[in-house]
């Protein structure tokens, strides 16, 4: 048997194919919180990406993304919703990205660095 700590499993995220699971953080009777982990956030992202490139010239981009996101958001059938919380999150996110296709940076980014202005030197 190896030397591996047992690690309190309430004080954990624990990260399973698509989804992290937060025990202790659940909605109603459902001790543990299930969401969308990066994989499946990732793969949301580049598919609607896709879609607001396809979009014809003067398309709602907006409306798109939001057909797009309730198809995905109801597609994630072991996410624990929370109401009121979880679809107006979902919202945010994908009005965040469609903003960020708009001015040409890539979807959901943090922290972009500053390009570097080179000085003009006065005469």
């Amino acid at each position: 048997m190896d030397d591996v700590p047992v690690k309190n499993a309430n004080n954990q995220r624990l990260v399973v194919p698509g989804y992290s699971l937060e025990a202790g953080k659940g909605h109603g009777d459902n001790h543990v919180h299930v969401k969308p982990w990066l994989k499946r956030t990732d793969k949301f992202k580049h598919k609607l990406l896709q879609r607001l490139k396809a979009a014809p010239p003067r398309a709602n981009l907006f409306e798109i993304a939001e057909k797009y996101r309730r198809q995905w958001f109801g597609a994630q059938g072991a996410w624990t919703k929370v109401p009121g919380c979880s679809d107006d999150v979902s919202q945010s996110i994908t009005t965040t990205c469609i903003s960020d296709f708009i001015v040409d940076i890539p979807m959901g980014t943090w922290k972009l660095n500053k390009p570097k202005v080179a000085s003009i030197a006065s005469p």
